[in-house]
This record gives structure tokens, sequence and C-alpha cells, in this order.
């Protein structure tokens, strides 16, 4: 058999499957260069949620929760609230002093 059929029927049957089967290997450990870019990446996602949970608490400093508690008692007293806390919050409605007639 010349060696070039021999080699071709090598190769066939190894692409085919009967001899020499193709074992996979075990992934190859992580560089270090790909640990600290993993770290990094973990140190900047908790900088982040930290950043995030401090700009809420900061935001919950700075607009507290409106409340018809906040304006003076009456009996129109939640109905003026929701229908002015759509525009301003309810400072505006303190600053401007209007009486019950106006």
């Amino acid at each position: 058999m010349p060696p070039l059929l021999a080699s071709a029927l090598v190769l066939l049957g190894q692409k085919g499957g009967l001899w020499m089967r193709h074992q996979p290997h075990a992934p190859l450990p992580p560089t270090p260069a790909c640990l600290e870019t993993q770290r990094q990446a973990a140190e900047a996602a908790t900088r982040e949620a930290e950043r995030q949970a401090e700009a809420a608490k900061l935001a919950a400093l700075q607009r507290p929760l409106e409340t018809p508690e906040a304006l003076l008692p009456g009996e129109v007293r939640e109905e003026v609230f929701h229908v002015s806390t759509a525009c301003h919050s309810t400072a505006v409605i303190r600053r401007t002093r209007l009486s019950r007639e106006r």
C-alpha cells in the first residue's frame, strides 16, 4: 500500500472516530493577570454598590418623604396635598402662606 494512501486512511479513521479518539483536556488554570483583572472587577463592583447606597442615603436626606402632615390641619388637607404635590413640594405650599379663601 502506498504511503500516501495509508496516511489518508489513518487520517480518515481518526476523523471518523474509529481509533485514537480525542479526549478533552482539563481547562488551564487562570493566569496571574486574569486573577488580578477579576479582583479589580470585584473591587469595582463593590465600590459601585457602596456609591449607590451612599447616593440613596443622600437622596433620602435631601428629599424627605412628603406627607399630608406637613400641611396645616384642615378639612381639605389631604386633597390639597395630593393636588399640589403633583407639581411641587409642600415647602412651596407652606412658603406662600395662602389664606383659606385664596
